[in-house]
């Protein structure tokens, strides 16, 4: 969560707790080769690995 702690003191608010998750994917796929992708075509690309415990939730 460093990201958005920084980014509160130096230049703007956090997104709202209700949409952290989502700006969390954002940051993450920002941070990729291809930072345009979709959450969808991100996953199709296997930019997460769907085979990790941590996701099953979201399986």
């Amino acid at each position: 969560m460093l990201y958005f702690d920084c980014l509160q003191q130096r230049v703007a608010k956090p997104p709202k707790s209700k949409d952290m998750d989502k700006a969390k994917v954002k940051v993450f796929l920002a941070s990729r080769e291809d930072p345009t992708l979709l959450l969808g075509q991100a996953a199709q690309r296997k930019y997460w690995n769907w085979d990790s415990p941590a996701l099953s939730p979201v399986k």
